[in-house]
């Protein structure tokens, strides 16, 4: 095993803390909204065909991520111009993280076994999240 390669624990970790500082999640604290951005990239790959290429797809997650947070951000507060660059901008580094450290990194760019560890390493991300969540994170959460 060649020491350049990335380890899978400390990829997902950074993912995780990206994930979190950044607020790219659903609208609270529940696993599905934790889960967003990750499992918007595995169903992206999941249903990955020959004919469009995988910078293809990074571009197309990118795009479903940040319109997603659009969608479902709080209209009582709508963005800024400097917030909604800044939140596509920490998008796009989630999803190039994962694509050039874990996809072509770690799987050699082989989405067949990627997809078998995806369980694992949606676990793991889940894992990673919650533990950078503080006690006070939680308090405003269940406020709002």
């Amino acid at each position: 095993m060649s020491s350049d390669k990335p380890k899978a624990s400390e990829v997902i970790q950074e993912l995780a803390k990206i994930g979190w500082q950044a607020k790219i999640k659903g609208r609270n604290l529940v696993r599905s909204s934790l889960m967003m951005p990750i499992n918007k990239i595995f169903d992206k790959l999941r249903r990955q065909q020959q004919i469009l290429d995988l910078e293809t797809l990074r571009a197309a997650i990118i795009t479903e991520i940040f319109t997603y947070l659009e969608r479902t951000a709080d209209p009582k507060y709508p963005w800024r111009a400097e917030t909604r660059i800044k939140k596509r901008r920490n998008v796009e580094e989630l999803v190039t993280v994962f694509f050039d450290k874990i996809l072509y990194g770690i799987y050699q760019g082989k989405l067949a076994r990627l997809a078998v560890d995806e369980k694992d390493i949606k676990a793991a991300y889940l894992f990673y999240v919650r533990n950078e969540i503080k006690p006070e994170d939680e308090k405003k959460d269940e406020e709002s």
